[in-house]
């Protein structure tokens, strides 16, 4: 793939409050709000602010990505409006193996489609995408090798896509350690860190229910005696181990991820994204005390779900508008 920064920033000089700066850009992970990574490139063009090194996680790390590579936001922003429900349930048909419900092939595809076969030490922008090894449990930041393979380990989520093998290493979804690479910036060596944090949309206050009774006669219960239970355990495991119905409901759990409303209660698809997300978006709030960066972007991304890739411009357009209502302050 030929080179060349599409635009990277408009001629003229950008603000003297960056120029001399080593800028660096943190973009967290976020699924399909992962989009709003695409406004804020936008916008940081616009002001003619030159990122000098990129790291990224699960969606972050596919937008930082495909940026160091050389396209610009405007061409981002093509690529994901392209991406419709028919696309997306294609990208994440399942095929179902002990590793995960899908393999990645067509995802990994077309991200060779778009930036070939290249090299993450070859970018115009140094890039870095964070992973983790899910047999030890340690993050892994990948800044040499394959950059198609570099993205399709960050953005491995447990249990959704299979494990990449990588380096002798089985790697998955960067969020579950590091979602927000604001440290991995830096140590790449940015002097001024931008972070893009995309929240997961969750209530402030917990909600107290109260479940129906079990028992609706008011006589104690009884436990079924082991006759009764092993012969219905027995039914069970013989409905779950036939695998063509199996893979029947599987593919029925893929459409229903993107935008069937006929799936009322959550798919596989869908619980373990939401619990990925729920669990990220503490460590997040970690990190961020920990690792403070010198601007944080946080758009609130409440119209779309984990798999609304059919919503990328009114996602995109959420991420410029709070890029400029931050960068405004400071600009």
């Amino acid at each position: 793939m030929a080179f060349s920064m599409f635009g990277y920033f408009k001629s003229g000089r950008a603000s003297s409050k960056f120029r001399r700066k080593k800028i660096g850009l943190a973009l967290s992970s976020g699924a399909a709000r992962g989009f709003a990574h695409i406004g804020v490139i936008k916008v940081l063009e616009e002001s003619q602010i030159p990122v000098s090194m990129i790291a990224g996680t699960s969606m972050g790390a596919l937008i930082g990505a495909l940026y160091a590579a050389g396209l610009s936001g405007d061409e981002l922003e093509e690529i994901a409006c392209n991406v419709d429900i028919k696309t997306a349930a294609k990208l994440f048909a399942p095929t179902p193996s002990l590793g995960g419900l899908v393999s990645g092939n067509r995802i990994q595809d077309a991200l060779q489609s778009l930036v070939g076969d290249v090299n993450i030490e070859d970018l115009k922008i140094p890039f870095a995408a964070v992973a983790v090894d899910i047999k030890n449990a340690e993050e892994v930041v990948i800044r040499e090798g394959s950059l198609t393979e570099a993205i399709r380990a960050s953005i491995s989520v447990p249990g959704i896509f299979t494990a990449v093998n990588y380096q002798n290493r089985f790697l998955v979804d960067g969020g579950l350690i590091n979602p927000v690479p604001v440290d991995v910036v830096q140590e790449m060596g940015a002097d001024f860190v931008i972070a893009v944090n995309i929240p997961y949309p969750t209530k402030s206050k917990p909600v107290d229910i109260t479940l129906k009774s079990a028992n609706k006669g008011g006589e104690p219960a009884q436990i079924a005696n082991s006759k009764s239970f092993n012969s219905n355990l027995a039914t069970f495991v013989n409905k779950v181990v036939d695998l063509n119905q199996l893979k029947s409901k599987f593919n029925g759990f893929a459409k229903g991820a993107f935008g069937n409303k006929g799936y009322a209660r959550p798919n596989i698809f869908k619980v373990i994204m939401t619990t990925t997300k729920i669990m990220e978006n503490q460590i997040k709030d970690l990190q961020l005390q920990r690792y403070k960066p010198d601007i944080l972007i946080e758009p609130k991304v409440d119209i779309a779900s984990n798999f609304d890739f059919h919503k990328a411009r009114r996602i995109i357009k959420l991420g410029e508008q709070e890029a400029k209502k931050v960068l405004g302050k400071i600009i």
